[in-house]
């Protein structure tokens, strides 16, 4: 248990231009932060420091099309996706433009009967109203028979997107992009809605005249949609995540408020964490279980008690969505007892005619992190099978999908999660094809995660000073991870497991110096702490809990070894 560290002197003189202690500066250099602008620029990200808009291909073809619909009142049809990201980027160009005045209206495909992307049923939507325009947020990159359609009826489409394109684009009036092959813009990992913000951006820019709103005001929805798509936290989208959860915690929207009561975040300093957990889950919840519209009027509603309204009825699908996670999940795990017993193939896949499509990604993603392996669950309908693949550190799920998408009338997604549509009679054919390209991949290499420690730190270098550094790092997520660290020879006076047998509480000292740990979780290393003889080695992340008004300086335990 022994992180490898950066050279003294680089870790000195970080510490002594930011007057910071060498744990922290040791941090910083671990992630590339090697020099004072750099830290200084990640301490304090400002709204500035985002790429030039204009650097995505067609956005300035997009910007003048969009604006040309405003100023000519033409109809404009958004048509987005049913997730988080997808709800927060409708909200954000919807509402835009028709603040500028613009003739927008907006539609989310509902989960069940149409599953993802721009459909045909989407198409003859826009020509029914008389649209001239769609703008796709969150789709489109794959969308090439709808946009033919689009086309053939005298509708341009503006695809905003920032999922894998094919080997070719679709033919629409634009196409934006980041990991188009032919983009030039720095940084390629922004969630949809992020792409979104840049195009609101570009708009105020080619527009020449002020914003409808300050879109500093619209940071918050953007870090909802951004943390909630688990893209990494670096660069451009720690920028949008970091500022947007200050946002977040102020907003006046009501539908963001009537959230944060609902959810007992109100008066709370907001973190990623309660994204992930607490605020993304009941957004997605109507979205899971078929309808998105809820989703979308809470964050649209100018109105607080209407607000309310729509958020507790989130909040039942959401308890509904949990049952029928459990529910799947537990059917899943029968399945594959029945199925393999322990011997467990490389990939998992697995389908029924009772699981619902809306649940199938949460419940994957279960699986694979219980058992280490890539999983698809798939849910059949008719002859017509919706599935949700998740994947496994080394393994690039969409790379697969592409190897074998003679078999799939339909996929999309990135390296770690996909969906997929294919026909019924091809899913042992699917399934022999997938298991086989795992285990050619995985063969022999270990993936389970490993504990990654940061630095070395003597129980004398914790204080609160050191926690309170710790938490400007934030927030944390993929490609930031929680800074952790290691302490060695260190003497357990007492333990207890507490929180009815889930977490474990240590008083522990190193020399002279004492410290009170909590592990949340680990109740299970109880016993083999007490079976240790000697000093113990503790994986953790010094931290101020909070208490009734009170703040605490803890270490909040990741693993105990002995030595």
């Amino acid at each position: 248990m022994r992180p490898s560290e950066p050279s003294g002197q680089l870790v000195n003189e970080l510490a002594s231009s930011l007057s910071v202690p060498r744990a922290f500066a040791a941090i910083l250099i671990g992630r590339g932060i090697d020099s004072t602008e750099k830290a200084r620029g990640f301490l304090k990200p400002s709204i500035s420091s985002l790429c030039d808009p204009f650097l995505l291909p067609d956005m300035e073809k997009a910007a003048l099309r969009i604006l040309q619909a405003v100023q000519r009142r033409e109809k404009t049809l958004v048509f987005g996706d049913y997730d988080v990201d997808g709800i927060t980027s409708v909200f954000l160009i919807t509402s835009f433009l028709r603040e500028w005045g613009g003739e927008v209206d907006y539609m989310i495909p509902h989960r069940l009967r149409e599953g993802y992307g721009l459909s045909g049923r989407g198409v003859s939507s826009a020509k029914k109203m008389g649209a001239s325009l769609i703008i796709t947020v969150d789709n489109g990159i794959t969308a090439f028979d709808e946009v033919a359609e689009a086309n053939s009826e005298g509708i341009d489409v503006i695809v905003v997107d920032h999922h894998e394109p094919a080997s070719r684009l679709p033919d629409a009036y634009a196409v934006i992009d980041p990991k188009r092959p032919d983009s030039n813009y720095p940084f390629a990992d922004l969630a949809g809605v992020g792409v979104t913000y840049k195009l609101i951006q570009a708009l105020v820019e080619a527009a020449g005249r002020e914003a409808p709103r300050n879109l500093s005001e619209d940071l918050d929805v953007v870090a909802l949609g951004t943390v909630a798509d688990v893209v990494p936290l670096v660069e451009e989208n720690r920028v949008l995540a970091k500022l947007g959860l200050e946002a977040i915690a102020s907003s006046r929207k009501p539908g963001i408020e009537a959230l944060k009561e609902l959810s007992g975040l109100s008066g709370r300093k907001i973190q990623s964490e309660h994204i992930a957990f607490i605020l993304a889950p009941r957004i997605n919840a109507a979205g899971r279980m078929g309808d998105s519209d809820s989703g979308i009027r809470l964050l649209l509603s100018q109105d607080i008690d209407e607000a309310r309204a729509i958020a507790e009825g989130l909040e039942d699908d959401n308890a509904r969505r949990r049952q029928v996670d459990e529910e799947t999940l537990q059917q899943a795990l029968g399945k594959l007892e029945k199925t393999y017993g322990s011997e467990l193939p490389a990939g998992i896949v697995l389908w029924s005619r009772k699981w619902h499509p809306g649940v199938l990604g949460i419940v994957a993603s279960r699986l694979a992190e219980k058992f280490r392996r890539p999983t698809v669950l798939i849910s059949v309908e008719g002859d017509t099978a919706r599935g949700s693949c998740r994947s496994v550190e080394g393994f690039d799920v969409y790379d697969a999908l592409s190897r074998c998408r003679n078999l799939l009338t339909g996929y999309g997604g990135h390296s770690h999660a996909a969906g997929i549509m294919l026909d019924k009679g091809d899913l042992d054919t699917f399934k022999d094809t997938f298991v086989s390209m795992v285990d050619e991949s995985l063969r022999g290499i270990d993936v389970t995660p490993r504990l990654h420690l940061d630095y070395e730190l003597h129980l004398s270098e914790m204080n609160e000073r050191l926690a309170m550094l710790l938490e400007q790092l934030a927030p944390f997520g993929v490609g930031n991870p929680e800074p952790v660290f290691v302490t060695s020879g260190v003497q357990v006076l007492d333990r207890s497991v507490v929180g009815r047998g889930s977490h474990l509480k240590l008083s522990v000292k190193q020399g002279s110096f004492f410290a009170d740990c909590i592990g949340f979780n680990l109740g299970y290393l109880e016993k083999e702490i007490a079976c240790s003889e000697g000093d113990v080695s503790l994986a953790h992340i010094p931290w101020l809990s909070s208490w009734q008004g009170k703040s605490k300086l803890q270490l909040k335990l990741k693993d105990v070894k002995g030595q």
